[in-house]
């Protein structure tokens, strides 16, 4: 990321994300705590309910806790 306002960021042409167990919501001071809310680290969302271990075709179609970039870049539609 090389600016917030405007937005930019630049992508690599291939890699994974990993996501957060726990849908976004704009910290406040009921949820400033949630790590698993606010930071995507695998040691931290890997002993969540919700998290979805990927075998390895799923990082391509969208499944699981980690994605493969191609998926998101789709998923945002660039």
């Amino acid at each position: 990321m090389t600016s917030v306002d405007p937005l930019r960021i630049w992508l690599h042409k291939d890699g994974f994300l990993r996501l957060c167990t726990t849908k976004y919501e704009k910290p406040n001071v009921d949820n400033y705590t949630d790590t698993r809310m606010h930071l995507t680290n695998y040691a931290i969302n890997k002993s969540s309910e919700n998290f979805v271990k990927n075998n390895s075709k799923d990082v391509m179609y969208g499944k699981g806790s980690k994605r493969h970039l191609e998926w998101f870049k789709d998923h945002i539609e660039l």
